[in-house]
């Protein structure tokens, strides 16, 4: 089954989740109101609807994918991703890996300074990891290095002939991740909907 087909359906059972909790919590509201559940049917509810709206969508869980998303087609378009068995690689190619590997060694090195250090810069007040300043960046901070290890490998080995080229295999990954957004917003109020009911 075509991925397509699946994330339509999906998108589908979202709107009837949608559309029965919107039924559901204005029937429970009304026959039993001593229950603590809010109708999205009420002043409230329908307040709550179109004034958090744009809150709902706006979830770190979009931007991880925007970043992610990005770091893939980065990856798919340098061809990065090709590179094992090194021995079938070109001097270009060779050299293009070997800058990639120095530069996340680079960077791995930075960020175990700033994290494995006594009192490291990012670290929580109580010297903890998870959560710290770390811990909130992981996600975009992967993306960042994927990135760039991407370009760099591009950039040197020929694949992309000019930075256009480059910065383009960002956009045709975020491209790719178009089918997966109206799930994701249908999926993302869905659940504010629900938390909003519940009164979570």
């Amino acid at each position: 089954m075509k991925i397509k087909t699946i994330l339509s359906r999906l998108a589908l059972v979202l709107i009837l989740a949608q559309i029965v909790l919107v039924l559901v919590s204005w029937l429970l509201n009304v026959s039993m109101p001593d229950l603590s559940i809010r109708s999205l049917l009420s002043n409230e509810g329908i307040r709550w609807f179109f004034g958090h709206f744009v809150d709902n969508m706006l979830t770190p869980f979009l931007l991880w994918l925007l970043l992610l998303s990005m770091a893939c087609g980065a990856v798919r378009q340098s061809g990065i991703n090709t590179v094992f068995p090194l021995s079938h690689l070109n001097y270009r190619q060779r050299l293009g890996f070997h800058f990639s590997i120095v530069f996340f060694i680079i960077v791995l090195v930075v960020v175990l300074l700033l994290t494995c250090m006594p009192q490291a810069i990012l670290l929580s007040s109580s010297g903890a990891l998870f959560p710290s300043s770390f811990s909130a960046a992981i996600i975009p901070l992967i993306a960042f290095v994927t990135i760039c290890c991407a370009l760099i490998f591009g950039l040197i080995s020929g694949q992309f002939k000019n930075f256009q080229c480059a910065f383009s295999s960002m956009g045709a990954g975020v491209t790719s991740l178009a089918p997966f957004l109206p799930v994701y917003l249908l999926a993302a109020q869905l659940i504010a909907s629900f938390r909003f009911v519940m009164m979570i």
